[in-house]
């Protein structure tokens, strides 16, 4: 969020064309999605206490860079830094919760995705601040927080979570490859996957930049407006992932990610119809509800993997999911890059590369199958 609400100060200081803010954007997402599979997939093996303490510092120096950066290398390389450091954060909370509240597995997961929903969405509000209007200071001030963060990991949290290896053992016996093929045969695996990608990286490349960005070329909003207008999908989302978190948490996963990824499908096409300025907020904030079941995706997912290849499996989804997202935010801009930038023409041109995956998802969710045990 913060990179998206500063991207117009950073495009202006560093002199960047809109493909390179862009590329930023989206290398961010790769590198994390890499990182997320490789050191994601570690955790257990390896202490989750040093994993994540050590990389939440990592990300504390490709902020801290960032907010010194002179131009667009200095940029990359900070959030290649960034994306490799937060790659251990969503798989890190998956796998805690997993371990400690598989009773309330789909509640826990949203309302865990609610909170750093929540926190993106009051930066949004915050978007007209004076400090808010140079990427520099936020920056930092980012890789301060990150800095206690990761200090705070290293000192309190503790490697409890090992009580989950000792639990699945026999899994721990299988190869790579054994445990690769079975996650991969396992149909529900990647109806879980599909439906989760196409909500979830739809609103990391859509919320993230360029929604900010349609808002301000398209609807003549300034930044600070845009950002505030795009933080209603981030309200949404923190709403919406709660709400489908105690739904699906009583009455199962199926009926909610369905309800979610339809009515996501149909608001997504509302916009593309025809502009709705004076509606801008309140169908943010819509959108953002219904794809706050996105990760409704995970637990269809959970409820079918075996438990002793979980820890594998959650990375794997959730580095396809920010591939996709690292991909769609890459390709919009260059994609429109011919196109005039302030038609509403070519914001319904953008949309098309979020409509598509949105109804992939939606077509996912009808193939999706109640719960089985997981402990085999």
């Amino acid at each position: 969020m913060i990179y998206g609400v500063t991207a117009t100060s950073l495009a202006s200081d560093l002199k960047l064309a809109s493909s390179q803010v862009g590329s930023l954007g989206g290398t961010y997402f790769m590198a994390y999605a890499v990182s997320q599979l490789l050191l994601g997939s570690s955790l257990g093996s390896i202490s989750p206490r040093l994993l994540l303490g050590i990389t939440a510092l990592a990300s504390a120096g490709g902020a801290f860079l960032m907010s010194i950066a002179q131009n667009y290398e200095m940029a990359l390389i900070a959030r290649l830094l960034m994306g490799v450091g937060f790659g251990t954060a969503m798989v890190g909370v998956v796998y805690f919760v997993g371990v400690l509240f598989s009773n309330k597995y789909a509640f826990m997961i949203n309302l865990s995705q609610s909170i750093a929903n929540g926190v993106g969405a009051i930066l949004g509000l915050l978007a007209p601040l004076p400090f808010l209007q140079n990427f520099r200071l936020p920056f930092l001030i980012t890789s301060l927080l990150l800095l206690a963060n990761g200090i705070l990991i290293l000192l309190f949290v503790k490697d409890g979570a090992k009580t989950n290896d000792e639990q699945s053992g026999a899994g721990d016996q299988a190869s790579i490859g054994e445990k690769l093929s079975a996650i991969f045969s396992n149909g529900q695996f990647w109806i879980g996957t599909i439906y989760f990608s196409g909500l979830f990286s739809s609103f990391l490349a859509y919320a993230d930049l360029w929604n900010i960005r349609f808002q301000a070329d398209v609807f003549n909003h300034t930044g600070s407006q845009a950002a505030m207008i795009n933080s209603g999908v981030a309200w949404g989302l923190t709403i919406g992932g709660i709400v489908t978190g105690m739904w699906a948490n009583r009455a199962g996963f199926i009926k909610p990610a369905r309800i979610c990824s339809w009515m996501s499908l149909i608001l997504m096409a509302i916009l593309y119809t025809q502009p709705l300025p004076g509606l801008a907020i309140l169908l943010m904030i819509a959108v953002g509800f219904f794809m706050g079941g996105a990760p409704l995706g995970i637990a269809a997912m959970n409820a079918h993997v075996p438990e002793r290849f979980q820890a594998l499996a959650s990375p794997i989804l959730l580095t396809i999911a920010f591939l996709g997202g690292g991909l769609l935010m890459s390709s919009v801009g260059p994609s429109l890059s011919g196109l005039l930038p302030h038609a509403f023409s070519t914001y319904r041109a953008g949309l098309n590369w979020f409509m598509v995956p949105i109804a992939v998802a939606a077509v996912a969710s009808l193939m999706m199958k109640p719960a089985r045990s997981t402990t085999g």
